[in-house]
């Protein structure tokens, strides 16, 4: 009965503080991307889209069993904010359910995680049929893929070139 009187229960958890956070993050990264190209929301929003320079986890090896051990404590509360707030995100639906929400969701957390400097990446893997494939964007911190699915993709060379805020657009 708890449940059905407040659907919700995980987020009374979390600080408000942090919902508040990643929802004004999710809707400046829902703004960007309706208005700008990939490349420009990323250097509006100061984060890396990227290709891979460097071997990372999503290149078909098995991301590491804790990347998330890995991360600093203080983490942990925008990662869940993350989570709950993008579960719930309306918009970025016009698809199947959960198409383009990887992107949305990726960048989000980047723009969360930002002082560790994230770098989202976009990877592709073979689809039901032979002329289809699927695509997703995960987070990388420190070379580790925050998104246990990441492996199964490859991610794409020539994407976007790096870009920061402040950087010349090349």
């Amino acid at each position: 009965m708890a449940t059905a009187l407040h659907p919700l229960p995980a987020l009374r958890r979390l600080p408000a503080w942090h919902l508040a956070l990643s929802l004004a993050a999710a809707a400046r990264v829902e703004l960007a991307l309706r208005r700008r190209s990939l490349p420009e929301t990323a250097r509006a929003l100061g984060l890396v889209v990227a290709a891979p320079s460097a071997p990372s986890h999503g290149s078909g090896e098995p991301a590491p069993d804790a990347p998330l051990a890995r991360l600093p404590r203080w983490t942990s509360e925008p990662l869940r904010a993350t989570a709950a707030v993008m579960r719930r995100w309306p918009l970025g639906q016009d698809g199947p359910p959960g198409s383009a929400m990887c992107l949305r969701r990726s960048l989000v957390l980047a723009r969360r995680l930002r002082s560790l400097d994230p770098v989202v990446r976009i990877g592709v893997a073979p689809g039901d049929h032979a002329a289809r494939v699927r695509a997703h964007a995960w987070v990388e911190v420190g070379g580790l893929a925050l998104d246990a699915s990441a492996h199964e993709y490859t991610p794409l060379t020539s994407l976007v070139p790096a870009v920061r805020v402040g950087s010349a657009a090349p």
